[in-house]
C-alpha cells in the first residue's frame, strides 16, 4: 500500500510541476499529460482492487470481510475499486445466507431441549442462569450472530439491496428472527 501511495504521489506531483498553464485551452500538451496522468491513477486503482480481492480471498469469515471493506471505504467511490467489490458482495451474501441456516439449524435443534419440564442437562444453559433465563439469553446470542451482518449487507451497497437474493435472503432473515423472538 506504501508503494502504491508513493506512486500516486509521484504522478501527482509530475502533473503540478507541467511548466505550462493547464488552464490554457490552446495548450496541445495537457492532453496528453493529462492522459498520461489518469492513465497512471487507473493502475494504481487496478493495483488496488487487485490487493482488496486478495485479502478478500485470504479472509474467510464473514466479520474479516466486513472490516476488510470498511478499512477500504474511502476508496469504494473509485470506480475500478467500486466493480472489484461489487463482484464480492454476492459471495458475501451467499456466506450469510449458510451463517442463517446454520443458525436456524442450532435454534431448532437445541430448542427441543428446552421443550422438556425441567429442560434437558444438554440444553445451552450457563449454570449461573435459571432455565427461562438461559434459553432467552440463548435465544438472543443466535440473534446477534446475525444481526450484525444482515446490518452490514443492507448498507453496503445499493446494488445489492436490489437483487432478488437479496431480498429472498431477507425474508428468510426475518422469519429466523421471528422464530427466535418467539
Amino acid at each position: 500500500m506504501q508503494i502504491i501511495f508513493e506512486e500516486f504521489n509521484q504522478a501527482l506531483n509530475q502533473f503540478k510541476a507541467l511548466k505550462y498553464n493547464v488552464m490554457d485551452v490552446g495548450e496541445v500538451k495537457f492532453n496528453d499529460d493529462f492522459d498520461k496522468f489518469r492513465n497512471a491513477i487507473k493502475e494504481l486503482d487496478r493495483r488496488l482492487g487487485s490487493i482488496m480481492a486478495q485479502s478478500f480471498e485470504d479472509n474467510d469469515s464473514l466479520m474479516n470481510r466486513f472490516k476488510l471493506f470498511d478499512s477500504f471505504t474511502f476508496l469504494l467511490k473509485r470506480k475500478l475499486i467500486s466493480e472489484e467489490c461489487e463482484k464480492r458482495y454476492m459471495l458475501m451474501l451467499e456466506q450469510f445466507r449458510d451463517d442463517l441456516k446454520k443458525v436456524q439449524s442450532i435454534f431448532i435443534e437445541n430448542k427441543q431441549l428446552f421443550d422438556t419440564d425441567p429442560p434437558s442437562e444438554l440444553a445451552p444453559i450457563p449454570r449461573n442462569m435459571a432455565p427461562s433465563t438461559g434459553a432467552i439469553a440463548w435465544a438472543y446470542g443466535l440473534l446477534d450472530r446475525i444481526e450484525y451482518p444482515y446490518n452490514k449487507l443492507c448498507t453496503i451497497s445499493e446494488t445489492l439491496a436490489e437483487t432478488e437474493e437479496f431480498t429472498d435472503m431477507q425474508k428468510y432473515y426475518t422469519s429466523i428472527v421471528k422464530s427466535l423472538k418467539d
